[in-house]
Parts: C-alpha cells; sequence; structure tokens
C-alpha cells in the first residue's frame, strides 16, 4: 500500500489545483490508514506469538 500512497503523493504537484487538493486530502487519509493497518497487524502478531507459546 505504501507504493500507491507515494505514487498518489506525487499527484500534489499536478498543474489542476483541484486535483492537486484532492490529492492533498487523500493522501492523509491514506497515511493514517496505513499507520493504523500497521499497528493492527503488529497487534495481531503478538497475539498470535502469545497464542503459540
Amino acid at each position: 500500500m505504501q507504493p500507491r500512497a507515494d505514487t498518489i503523493r506525487g499527484l500534489l504537484e499536478h498543474g489542476n489545483p483541484n486535483i492537486a487538493m484532492a490529492v492533498k486530502s487523500v493522501s492523509a487519509k491514506l497515511v493514517e490508514w496505513i499507520d493504523y493497518e500497521k499497528l493492527r497487524e503488529q497487534r495481531d502478531d503478538e497475539e498470535r506469538e502469545q497464542r503459540f507459546e
């Protein structure tokens, strides 16, 4: 997902200000979602390891 976020972030320099503004909003939300998913996966992995022990 991170490569997609990087590609989308590249559109911040778009010549059309409407597109650049939309990308700014979407990019911020996407970064938050990626961070949330990383934390969720980390918690799931930790829980799985505890159950295995």
